[in-house]
Protein backbone atom coordinates (compact mmCIF):
# COMPACT_ATOMS: atom_id res chain seq x y z
CA UNK A 1 0.00 0.00 0.00
CA UNK A 2 1.51 3.35 -1.12
CA UNK A 3 0.24 6.72 0.05
CA UNK A 4 0.64 9.76 -2.23
CA UNK A 5 0.47 13.36 -1.10
CA UNK A 6 -1.76 15.65 -3.20
CA UNK A 7 -0.99 19.33 -2.43
CA UNK A 8 -4.27 20.41 -4.05
CA UNK A 9 -6.38 18.36 -1.66
CA UNK A 10 -8.99 20.58 0.05
CA UNK A 11 -12.06 18.42 0.30
CA UNK A 12 -13.70 18.42 3.72
CA UNK A 13 -12.56 21.91 4.75
CA UNK A 14 -15.28 23.90 2.97
CA UNK A 15 -14.32 27.59 2.65
CA UNK A 16 -11.94 27.51 5.59
CA UNK A 17 -8.88 28.68 3.67
CA UNK A 18 -6.79 28.91 6.82
CA UNK A 19 -7.47 25.29 7.68
CA UNK A 20 -6.67 24.19 4.12
CA UNK A 21 -3.40 26.14 4.15
CA UNK A 22 -2.44 24.69 7.53
CA UNK A 23 -3.10 21.19 6.23
CA UNK A 24 -1.04 21.88 3.09
CA UNK A 25 1.89 22.94 5.26
CA UNK A 26 1.50 20.04 7.68
CA UNK A 27 1.16 17.14 5.24
CA UNK A 28 4.50 17.60 3.42
CA UNK A 29 6.26 17.52 6.77
CA UNK A 30 4.31 14.43 7.75
CA UNK A 31 5.10 12.58 4.53
CA UNK A 32 8.78 13.50 4.81
CA UNK A 33 8.80 12.12 8.34
CA UNK A 34 6.78 9.08 7.30
CA UNK A 35 9.27 8.20 4.57
CA UNK A 36 12.06 8.33 7.15
CA UNK A 37 9.90 6.24 9.49
CA UNK A 38 9.34 3.61 6.78
CA UNK A 39 13.06 3.38 6.04
CA UNK A 40 13.94 2.90 9.70
CA UNK A 41 11.39 0.12 10.03
CA UNK A 42 12.65 -1.60 6.89
CA UNK A 43 16.23 -1.32 8.17
CA UNK A 44 15.15 -2.84 11.50
CA UNK A 45 13.59 -5.76 9.65
CA UNK A 46 16.73 -6.35 7.61
CA UNK A 47 18.92 -6.25 10.73
CA UNK A 48 16.63 -8.85 12.30
CA UNK A 49 16.99 -11.10 9.24
CA UNK A 50 20.78 -10.92 9.53
CA UNK A 51 20.60 -12.09 13.17
CA UNK A 52 17.98 -14.69 12.39
CA UNK A 53 18.77 -18.34 13.14
CA UNK A 54 16.31 -21.19 13.25
CA UNK A 55 16.43 -24.14 15.62
CA UNK A 56 18.65 -26.96 14.40
CA UNK A 57 20.29 -30.07 15.82
CA UNK A 58 22.84 -32.68 14.88
CA UNK A 59 24.06 -35.88 16.46
CA UNK A 60 27.81 -35.64 17.18
CA UNK A 61 30.25 -37.37 19.54
CA UNK A 62 27.51 -39.40 21.16
CA UNK A 63 25.34 -36.37 21.98
CA UNK A 64 22.53 -34.48 20.29
CA UNK A 65 23.84 -30.95 19.76
CA UNK A 66 20.93 -28.49 19.55
CA UNK A 67 21.15 -24.83 18.54
CA UNK A 68 18.11 -22.86 19.59
CA UNK A 69 16.54 -20.17 17.45
CA UNK A 70 17.57 -16.54 17.77
CA UNK A 71 14.83 -13.88 17.90
CA UNK A 72 11.88 -15.98 16.86
CA UNK A 73 9.70 -14.04 17.36
CA UNK A 74 11.65 -10.81 16.81
CA UNK A 75 12.62 -8.90 19.92
CA UNK A 76 11.15 -5.48 20.67
CA UNK A 77 14.45 -3.64 20.70
CA UNK A 78 14.94 -0.56 18.55
CA UNK A 79 12.33 0.01 15.87
CA UNK A 80 11.45 -3.69 15.61
CA UNK A 81 8.37 -3.45 17.81
CA UNK A 82 6.95 -0.79 15.47
CA UNK A 83 7.93 -2.93 12.49
CA UNK A 84 5.93 -5.83 13.95
CA UNK A 85 2.86 -3.62 14.30
CA UNK A 86 3.07 -2.66 10.63
CA UNK A 87 3.59 -6.25 9.55
CA UNK A 88 0.62 -7.40 11.60
CA UNK A 89 -1.61 -4.83 9.91
CA UNK A 90 -0.45 -5.09 6.30
CA UNK A 91 -1.57 -8.34 4.69
CA UNK A 92 0.80 -7.78 1.77
CA UNK A 93 3.88 -8.07 3.93
CA UNK A 94 2.77 -9.86 7.09
CA UNK A 95 3.70 -13.10 5.30
CA UNK A 96 7.30 -12.34 6.31
CA UNK A 97 6.63 -13.04 9.96
CA UNK A 98 4.18 -15.83 9.12
CA UNK A 99 6.84 -17.54 7.01
CA UNK A 100 9.42 -17.19 9.80
CA UNK A 101 7.06 -18.76 12.36
CA UNK A 102 6.20 -21.61 9.97
CA UNK A 103 9.89 -22.37 9.36
CA UNK A 104 10.69 -22.35 13.07
CA UNK A 105 7.69 -24.58 13.90
CA UNK A 106 8.80 -27.02 11.21
CA UNK A 107 12.40 -27.01 12.44
CA UNK A 108 11.37 -27.71 16.01
CA UNK A 109 9.27 -30.64 14.86
CA UNK A 110 12.15 -32.01 12.80
CA UNK A 111 14.51 -31.66 15.76
CA UNK A 112 11.99 -33.54 17.89
CA UNK A 113 11.95 -36.30 15.27
CA UNK A 114 15.76 -36.44 15.30
CA UNK A 115 15.71 -36.68 19.10
CA UNK A 116 13.23 -39.56 18.97
CA UNK A 117 15.27 -41.27 16.25
CA UNK A 118 18.62 -40.96 18.02
CA UNK A 119 18.40 -40.58 21.80
CA UNK A 120 14.89 -41.34 23.01
CA UNK A 121 14.74 -43.79 25.90
CA UNK A 122 11.30 -45.10 24.95
CA UNK A 123 10.73 -48.85 25.44
CA UNK A 124 12.10 -51.09 22.72
CA UNK A 125 8.57 -52.09 21.66
CA UNK A 126 7.95 -48.48 20.54
CA UNK A 127 10.39 -48.11 17.63
CA UNK A 128 13.56 -47.81 19.74
CA UNK A 129 16.06 -45.04 19.10
CA UNK A 130 19.65 -45.45 17.92
CA UNK A 131 20.97 -45.25 21.50
CA UNK A 132 18.21 -47.42 22.93
CA UNK A 133 19.01 -50.25 20.49
CA UNK A 134 22.67 -50.12 21.51
CA UNK A 135 22.20 -49.97 25.29
CA UNK A 136 19.55 -52.72 25.28
CA UNK A 137 21.79 -55.10 23.33
CA UNK A 138 24.78 -54.38 25.57
CA UNK A 139 22.75 -54.91 28.72
CA UNK A 140 21.38 -58.22 27.45
CA UNK A 141 24.83 -59.50 26.43
CA UNK A 142 26.76 -58.00 29.37
CA UNK A 143 24.35 -57.71 32.34
CA UNK A 144 27.18 -57.17 34.82
CA UNK A 145 28.36 -54.00 33.05
CA UNK A 146 26.92 -50.60 33.86
CA UNK A 147 27.03 -47.60 31.56
CA UNK A 148 29.42 -44.89 32.66
CA UNK A 149 31.19 -41.73 31.54
CA UNK A 150 34.27 -42.39 33.61
CA UNK A 151 36.83 -41.63 30.89
CA UNK A 152 39.67 -41.96 33.43
CA UNK A 153 38.63 -45.59 34.04
CA UNK A 154 38.59 -45.33 37.82
CA UNK A 155 35.64 -47.75 37.89
CA UNK A 156 35.44 -51.38 36.87
CA UNK A 157 32.69 -53.36 35.11
CA UNK A 158 31.65 -50.43 32.94
CA UNK A 159 31.07 -49.49 29.32
CA UNK A 160 31.48 -45.90 28.12
CA UNK A 161 28.16 -45.43 26.38
CA UNK A 162 28.81 -42.12 24.61
CA UNK A 163 32.11 -43.39 23.17
CA UNK A 164 30.33 -46.47 21.84
CA UNK A 165 27.54 -44.29 20.40
CA UNK A 166 30.15 -42.08 18.72
CA UNK A 167 32.12 -44.96 17.18
CA UNK A 168 29.07 -46.81 15.87
CA UNK A 169 27.45 -43.66 14.46
CA UNK A 170 30.61 -42.57 12.64
CA UNK A 171 31.24 -46.04 11.22
CA UNK A 172 27.68 -46.47 9.97
CA UNK A 173 27.58 -42.91 8.58
CA UNK A 174 30.65 -43.74 6.48
CA UNK A 175 29.16 -47.07 5.40
CA UNK A 176 32.03 -48.94 7.05
CA UNK A 177 31.39 -52.49 8.23
CA UNK A 178 34.76 -53.22 9.82
CA UNK A 179 35.93 -51.85 13.18
CA UNK A 180 39.30 -52.25 14.92
CA UNK A 181 38.76 -53.33 18.52
CA UNK A 182 41.08 -55.11 20.96
CA UNK A 183 40.81 -56.45 24.49
CA UNK A 184 43.95 -55.41 26.39
CA UNK A 185 45.27 -55.81 29.90
CA UNK A 186 44.69 -52.55 31.78
CA UNK A 187 47.38 -53.27 34.37
CA UNK A 188 44.73 -52.91 37.07
CA UNK A 189 43.71 -56.56 37.28
CA UNK A 190 41.15 -55.69 34.61
CA UNK A 191 40.90 -55.62 30.84
CA UNK A 192 39.87 -52.74 28.63
CA UNK A 193 38.13 -52.75 25.27
CA UNK A 194 40.14 -50.38 23.07
CA UNK A 195 39.11 -48.71 19.84
CA UNK A 196 42.08 -48.45 17.43
CA UNK A 197 44.37 -48.21 20.46
CA UNK A 198 43.00 -44.65 20.87
CA UNK A 199 40.48 -44.78 23.69
CA UNK A 200 38.62 -47.32 25.80
CA UNK A 201 35.02 -48.35 25.27
CA UNK A 202 34.81 -50.33 28.50
CA UNK A 203 36.65 -51.89 31.42
CA UNK A 204 36.03 -55.09 33.35
CA UNK A 205 36.52 -58.83 33.30
CA UNK A 206 38.12 -60.21 30.15
CA UNK A 207 35.05 -62.30 29.38
CA UNK A 208 32.81 -59.23 29.62
CA UNK A 209 35.09 -57.20 27.39
CA UNK A 210 35.07 -59.95 24.76
CA UNK A 211 31.28 -60.04 24.84
CA UNK A 212 31.16 -56.23 24.60
CA UNK A 213 33.54 -56.38 21.64
CA UNK A 214 31.28 -58.81 19.83
CA UNK A 215 28.19 -56.66 20.46
CA UNK A 216 29.84 -53.51 19.08
CA UNK A 217 31.06 -55.39 16.01
CA UNK A 218 27.55 -56.69 15.35
CA UNK A 219 25.95 -53.29 15.84
CA UNK A 220 28.10 -51.81 13.06
CA UNK A 221 26.14 -53.92 10.56
CA UNK A 222 22.76 -53.90 12.34
CA UNK A 223 19.99 -52.92 9.88
CA UNK A 224 17.97 -51.07 12.54
CA UNK A 225 21.02 -49.00 13.44
CA UNK A 226 21.58 -48.20 9.75
CA UNK A 227 17.96 -47.07 9.42
CA UNK A 228 18.26 -44.71 12.39
CA UNK A 229 21.48 -43.15 11.06
CA UNK A 230 19.98 -42.72 7.60
CA UNK A 231 16.88 -41.09 9.08
CA UNK A 232 19.07 -38.72 11.11
CA UNK A 233 21.00 -37.74 7.99
CA UNK A 234 17.80 -37.16 6.01
CA UNK A 235 16.21 -34.97 8.68
CA UNK A 236 19.41 -33.06 9.35
CA UNK A 237 19.86 -32.32 5.65
CA UNK A 238 16.35 -30.88 5.54
CA UNK A 239 17.28 -28.52 8.37
CA UNK A 240 20.48 -27.18 6.81
CA UNK A 241 19.18 -26.95 3.23
CA UNK A 242 15.77 -25.41 3.94
CA UNK A 243 15.01 -23.34 0.82
CA UNK A 244 12.30 -21.44 2.69
CA UNK A 245 14.96 -19.54 4.62
CA UNK A 246 16.38 -18.05 1.42
CA UNK A 247 12.85 -17.23 0.22
CA UNK A 248 12.23 -15.39 3.50
CA UNK A 249 15.46 -13.39 3.21
CA UNK A 250 14.58 -12.49 -0.39
CA UNK A 251 11.15 -11.26 0.75
CA UNK A 252 12.80 -9.01 3.32
CA UNK A 253 15.34 -7.73 0.78
CA UNK A 254 12.55 -6.92 -1.70
CA UNK A 255 10.65 -4.98 0.97
CA UNK A 256 13.80 -3.10 1.96
CA UNK A 257 14.42 -2.16 -1.70
CA UNK A 258 10.81 -1.04 -2.13
CA UNK A 259 10.95 1.26 0.90
CA UNK A 260 14.34 2.75 0.08
CA UNK A 261 13.18 3.19 -3.51
CA UNK A 262 10.52 5.65 -2.38
CA UNK A 263 7.65 3.47 -1.23
CA UNK A 264 5.87 3.89 2.09
CA UNK A 265 5.30 1.13 4.59
CA UNK A 266 1.53 1.47 4.51
CA UNK A 267 -0.71 1.91 7.51
CA UNK A 268 -0.54 5.39 9.02
CA UNK A 269 -2.18 4.33 12.26
CA UNK A 270 -0.27 1.06 12.64
CA UNK A 271 1.88 2.43 15.44
CA UNK A 272 2.12 5.51 17.63
CA UNK A 273 4.97 6.95 15.55
CA UNK A 274 2.93 7.30 12.37
CA UNK A 275 -0.52 8.61 13.40
CA UNK A 276 -1.53 11.29 10.84
CA UNK A 277 -4.15 12.75 13.19
CA UNK A 278 -1.43 14.28 15.36
CA UNK A 279 -1.20 18.01 14.78
CA UNK A 280 2.58 18.10 15.11
CA UNK A 281 4.16 14.95 13.71
CA UNK A 282 7.46 14.25 15.42
CA UNK A 283 10.69 13.79 13.55
CA UNK A 284 12.08 10.28 13.80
Amino acid sequence: MVYDYNPGLSRGYGDNTTAVRAEELRLPRFFMNYQSHSEQLADALQEWSERLRFTSCKYENGFLDTENSVEIPPSDRGFMRYMKKHLEKEERIETILTTAYEIETSHREQCKNIQETMISDAPISISPSFQKIITDKIQRACPTLKKSRDVNLTESNIYLDFYIFKVIFEKVSRNESVITLSVDDSGRRNCVLMYQKSFALGQGEESDMNRLKKVVEELITDNNIKERVQEHDRLNKQLITDDRIMVLKNQIEELWTFIHGGGYLGGFDACELCDPSKSAPRRI
